[in-house]
């Protein structure tokens, strides 16, 4: 059980966000990337937990409802309140891919935050804001493994 516990940890630790650009709309754009120990559809469900606990109503009625708003590959949520950081509403897209052929048990997930009309956050940008969002992404570590 000691074993578990230190392992566990020691994969939290590591685990952390960073940042680093990917395709959306055919531009480049800044965002946070964090990889898990765990299935895509495990971190897809981590997404939908932790945007419930800002409050944010993530529609999930019917089978799967959710995954239906999804833009060149990203599931968008829009109107979104991090309450660590201030009433202002953001658009977040996250992006969830198998990390890769050998490793099907983890995923990548990818995060861009706009603060409306796809004007995205960078740590140039606004770093506040960067960073409240790094500590948000970096959450999902706890709960993926939990």
């Amino acid at each position: 059980m000691l074993i578990i516990v230190l392992v566990t940890g020691i994969i939290a630790a590591r685990a952390q966000s960073s940042s680093t650009t990917i395709q959306y709309n055919e531009k480049m754009q800044p965002a946070l990337v964090l990889e898990l120990p765990n299935t895509t559809e495990d971190a897809e469900g981590t997404i939908i937990q932790k945007l419930k606990e800002t409050g944010y109503n993530v529609e999930t009625q019917g089978h799967l409802f959710w995954k239906k708003n999804k833009i060149d590959g990203f599931y968008v949520f829009n109107n979104v309140v991090l309450p660590s950081l201030s009433s202002q509403k953001l658009d977040m897209y996250f992006k969830v891919v198998q990390k890769n052929q050998e490793e099907k048990d983890n995923s990548t997930v990818y995060l861009l935050v706009s603060s409306g009309n796809e004007n995205f956050v960078s740590t140039d940008g606004d770093t506040t804001l960067w960073n409240s969002t790094k500590v948000f992404l970096n959450s999902f570590v706890d709960n993926t493994t939990a």
